[in-house]
């Protein structure tokens, strides 16, 4: 039978707040590295900290209730507590992102991002072969030849570009 199995059974049976205390320190002592590893490869350090807290905090707490007979089924229910406390970790990040943004400010940044993406486009599409479109300045005003270059290109970007050349 495995050290950690041992010392789990006898806190079960220990009367004493002393004797308890010092079989969870060395309870704490044996599985926190392998629960650290766990929990640190899962997530980012700052948080995974804060994470592993809770994880021993939760096997603090209902470490006298553990029914388990077998090294084996204690891990599995340390590694049980582990993945409950990242899935709480992760749903309460998730409800985090998810807070409603004020319409006004949402219309802002769609309006920034157009006037940008606007900018952005004419600056790509900008190419030495609207010089020759002499003051052509609507898609319609471009030959055939001229709009099938253009293909794809927004008739505001054509124009922007034949404006700007």
């Amino acid at each position: 039978m495995e050290q950690v199995i041992k010392l789990v059974k006898t806190y079960r049976v220990s009367a004493g707040l002393a004797e308890r205390l010092r079989l969870a320190e060395e309870i704490f002592r044996l599985i926190e590295p392998d629960l650290r590893f766990f929990v640190f490869s899962a997530i980012q350090p700052p948080a995974a900290q804060d994470v592993l807290q809770e994880v021993l905090k939760s096997i603090t707490t209902s470490l006298k209730k553990f029914e388990g007979d077998t090294d084996k089924e204690f891990w599995a229910w340390c590694y049980r507590i582990a993945r409950n406390r990242l899935n709480d970790h992760f749903r309460k990040k998730a409800s985090d992102r998810l807070q409603p943004m004020p319409q006004d400010e949402l219309w802002q940044l769609v309006e920034a991002s157009a006037q940008a993406s606007l900018v952005l486009q004419v600056q790509i599409d900008r190419r030495p072969c609207f010089s020759n479109l002499q003051g052509k300045c609507r898609f319609a005003d471009l030959s055939r030849a001229e709009q099938d270059h253009c293909r794809g290109m927004s008739e505001q970007v054509i124009e922007a570009c034949a404006e700007a050349s």
